[in-house]
């Protein structure tokens, strides 16, 4: 793995991959970024995004369950952060159906998370909204960070929605003070799921990746192949 450069990672199964993957990728590469997507049981006819900047890497007979889909980048993140050709220092994890605005150049830190606040939040959903999961840094360093998150989902028992989330804040928690954390959360124009037209990232959240006519616009603008 060589000492520099940015590489933004997301996983998703064949058929989200067809929805949101492909633009997702698309918007990542038009704005300068370097891409690998982690495809899970891909079907005979899916079709991937040839381009330079991008690579692919799959597995088949995984669960047939979306809160497993959700999860499965972190599941996978160190091997990619470890393994991947492209020349990287930094892998940014983020969700599949994300679109992509600008060049991304996070910072140097060995862990970075968006943290949330819970103020007003009802009790019972307090701990698995403290970490947002639609971005995440693995950085030099971050090993022992993502190497414990994993360990944690592998260990996951029932998949529900949410586990990535509850997962993250566990990790955080059992961690405290070995590993830096830099928070995305205070640093504004990095992800937002109002789609402001500053943002880096704007992360569909919900049923507004079926509503919201910004998000469905770009996501239109990026699903034609001709985008790119």
């Amino acid at each position: 793995m060589a000492a520099s450069g940015v590489l933004l990672f997301a996983a998703c199964d064949a058929a989200f991959h067809d929805q949101f993957g492909r633009a997702f990728i698309r918007s990542a590469v038009a704005s300068g970024n370097r891409v690998h997507l982690h495809l899970i049981n891909p079907a005979r006819d899916t079709r991937r995004v040839e381009h330079p900047a991008v690579t692919y890497s799959e597995e088949t007979g995984a669960p047939q369950n979306r809160a497993w889909y959700a999860a499965c980048r972190f599941l996978r993140a160190p091997l990619v952060y470890r393994s991947q050709p492209q020349p990287h220092d930094r892998l940014l994890i983020l969700d599949a159906d994300s679109i992509v605005r600008r060049r991304l150049d996070p910072p140097a830190a060995s862990v970075g998370l968006f943290l949330r606040d819970t103020t007003g939040r009802e009790p019972e959903a307090i701990e698995h909204s403290r970490v947002m999961a639609g971005l995440a840094l693995m950085g030099p360093g971050g090993e022992i960070f993502f190497d414990a998150l994993a360990k944690r989902l592998n260990a996951t028992a029932a998949w529900s929605w949410y586990v990535d989330q509850l997962a993250l804040a566990q990790t955080l928690d059992a961690l405290a003070g070995r590993a830096p954390i830099h928070d995305f959360g205070q640093d504004p124009g990095w992800m937002d799921w109002t789609f402001a037209d500053d943002s880096a990232v704007w992360s569909a959240k919900g049923p507004r990746k079926f509503e919201d006519p910004a998000y469905l616009a770009e996501l239109a603008r990026w699903t034609d192949p001709a985008a790119l």
